[in-house]
């Protein structure tokens, strides 16, 4: 017993949900030559004369299954190009990022501070200046304003982590591991 009786809204359910949905196409593809293969098919082909269920509409499967291919195959050439950016307005990330300066040290922030207020472009100069000698002050690790939080979870793991090193200091990042 069909959910819908009428051929003509029979053949268009078929063929919508074929041109939507992937697997259905490559199951009605499989199906048909899983059929052709069968020897129980081939031989009841020769004894009895059973009507044929529908049209020979396999070409159409593969151009649609080749049309699909393609489709998704530039579908992910955009994403990973950039030309397409999907949004995660329904994840974790949508959840703004809040930081309270209030709640560090004097020492820390005053650090935060200084890396947040150097100038980008000062950071990507060379550290040796014009007499071969390294510049001391410089920095030659920056890390600034770095975020790590885990899916599905407030608690960030690392929490606007901010920090320069120069040539020569002695550092270490502490935790679990």
């Amino acid at each position: 017993m069909a959910l819908v009786d009428n051929k003509f809204a029979q053949k268009l359910v078929y063929w919508i949900l074929n041109l939507i949905s992937p697997t259905i196409n490559a199951q009605a593809i499989i199906t048909y030559i899983l059929a052709k293969k069968s020897v129980f098919c081939k031989q009841m082909a020769f004894g009895f004369m059973f009507p044929p269920i529908g049209d020979d509409t396999i070409g159409l499967n593969w151009l649609i299954l080749f049309l699909h291919a393609i489709l998704l195959l530039l579908l992910l050439i955009a994403i990973d190009s950039g030309l397409i950016k999907p949004s995660f307005s329904f994840s974790f990330l949508s959840h703004p990022l809040s930081f309270n300066e209030n709640i560090l040290d004097n020492d820390v922030l005053a650090e935060r501070q200084r890396i947040l207020s150097l100038n980008h472009s000062a950071t990507n100069q060379n550290p040796v200046n014009i007499n071969n000698t390294e510049a001391q002050e410089a920095d030659h690790l920056v890390v600034h304003d770095l975020v790590k939080r885990y899916a599905g979870r407030s608690v960030f793991a690392v929490n606007h982590l901010t920090f320069g090193a120069k040539r020569g200091e002695a550092f270490g990042l502490l935790g679990y591991n």
